[in-house]
């Protein structure tokens, strides 16, 4: 799915934090790619499972899939430092065990100035806290799949503290009103 992110109702959805859905979300992902690197960017999509965001991407995952490099994302990646343009991690982050260790091994593979995009859920969304309200941890049970969660202020924390600066948040599911509360968001940064 592509789009002229400048002319579309899915910009118009995102500036307003509707719900997207995922193929609209990797579109938008595509679009932020392509308007800062028009021209053949070096990419790493880290997680990418069997349907990686770009075709011309270096894919990473823990599980074998055609076209895939295989390796525990919770330690030193099998990728040269200072090679890569863009690092994608799509909706992977809460999964791993050593957030701190994935994010400084982003950083070492990125060129510097280079574009790393972090998608996730937000444990901030207004669900999660009517939940909460209520009585209900269940996306906070330990046998879950989300072993990490994380705010845009958290996450970007996390980032600040290895080497990422000049933050963009984009919330997904949510009108404006409350981007805080939205169901997730993307968020962009650039290696120091």
């Amino acid at each position: 799915m592509s789009f002229d992110y400048q002319d579309t109702k899915l910009r118009e959805r995102l500036r307003n934090s509707q719900a997207l859905s995922y193929p609209e979300k990797i579109a938008i992902i595509r679009a932020l790619v392509g308007e800062a690197y028009p021209d053949n960017p070096r990419i790493a999509d880290l997680g990418c499972g069997e349907a990686p965001v770009f075709k011309h991407s270096v894919n990473v995952d823990i599980y074998p899939a055609k076209g895939v490099i295989v390796a525990d994302l919770n330690k030193e990646m099998p990728l040269g430092p200072d090679a890569y343009d863009v690092v994608l991690a799509v909706d992977i982050i809460e999964h791993l065990y050593d957030v701190d260790t994935f994010v400084r091994n982003a950083n070492k593979i990125l060129k510097k100035g280079g574009m790393f995009i972090v998608s996730t859920p937000n444990v901030l969304y207004w669900r999660n806290r009517l939940e909460l309200l209520f009585g209900s941890d269940r996306h906070f049970d330990h046998k879950g799949e989300h072993l990490h969660f994380f705010s845009p202020r958290s996450l970007m924390d996390l980032l600040s503290l290895n080497g990422f600066d000049a933050f963009r948040i984009y919330p997904i599911g949510i009108s404006k009103l409350l981007p805080s509360m939205a169901g997730g968001f993307i968020c962009v940064a650039r290696k120091c």
